[in-house]
């Protein structure tokens, strides 16, 4: 009965370990580093005029795309009714009212000085 229980409790630590050694393989792994939005080709590399022409067509895609949603946006129209109606009018502000503190010191971190006679 003895062994038994304590080859339930050494299984039970090896899993414990394994699963932990993995969680943090899992969570401490380095990401790749995502691309940036715009890249730059250096003329090392040969790239030329023809990746220079396709980041000005992707450059121009995608203020094309801004300029779409920017007058999707100005198009956008608020009705305003709502603020008229008497349900809204009718509503009440619980609000509270704050009453003016006096203003304590300038620093409150500073240490308190003493005062000596």
């Amino acid at each position: 009965m003895l062994n038994s229980t304590k080859a339930l409790n050494i299984t039970i630590l090896i899993f414990v370990l394994v699963f932990g050694v993995v969680g943090y393989l899992f969570l401490n792994r380095q990401k790749a580093p995502e691309s940036n939005l715009k890249s730059e080709v250096s003329a090392v590399t040969g790239g030329g005029a023809r990746d220079s022409a396709a980041q000005s067509d992707a450059l121009n895609q995608t203020n094309k795309q801004f300029l779409d949603n920017l007058t999707n946006l100005k198009a956008i129209t608020l009705d305003d009714s709502i603020f008229k109606e008497a349900a809204f009018i009718g509503l009440s502000d619980f609000g509270l009212k704050l009453v003016p503190e006096p203003k304590g010191r300038d620093n409150p971190f500073a240490p308190l000085q003493s005062k000596s006679k």
